[in-house]
């Protein structure tokens, strides 16, 4: 039989390749396995007790539509942080029939957090499903703000 040497060389390479993905793939950690956090804070599914989240301060709320079919429709709501700390902890949301509620929370206060003199202002866009929104005046409430806008898909 007469094998040439280069193929020999070339099959030797490639089950090396081969060997050394299949290596790399299995040391890399598996999507269920869990992985340290990246930030302090509750997890993504953990929920915090409702008395220790902190309401946050919204100042104006707006409705924003996107073009596309269908279109990117958002409630905007706009205010400052209670603290430098403060992150983003928990949105709730109920539709009632055009009535729209929101609320969102922020971390709990932390006595470590150094004083916040400026007032770190925020937007929040919370995006709503346009498909089976009926035509007609929905009223959005966030945080006790309220705006009223016309929906015309």
């Amino acid at each position: 039989m007469n094998i040439k040497p280069h193929l020999i060389v070339v099959a030797a390479l490639s089950s090396f390749v081969l060997s050394a993905c299949a290596t790399a793939r299995t040391s890399q950690p598996s999507p269920t396995e869990a992985l340290p956090p990246t930030i302090s804070g509750p997890s993504p599914t953990e929920t915090l007790p409702p008395e220790t989240l902190r309401p946050l301060a919204v100042e104006a709320v707006s409705f924003e539509v996107g073009i596309g079919s269908p279109g990117r429709v958002e409630i905007v709501a706009a205010g400052t942080w209670p603290d430098l700390c403060a992150q983003l902890a928990q949105v709730t949301s109920q539709i009632d029939g055009m009535d729209i509620q929101i609320m969102l929370y922020a971390t709990p206060a932390d006595p470590s957090c150094p004083p916040d003199y400026l007032g770190v202002p925020f937007l929040i866009a919370v995006p709503l499903n346009p498909v089976e929104l009926p035509q007609g005046t929905y009223t959005a409430t966030v945080n006790s703000v309220t705006t009223s806008f016309e929906w015309k898909p």
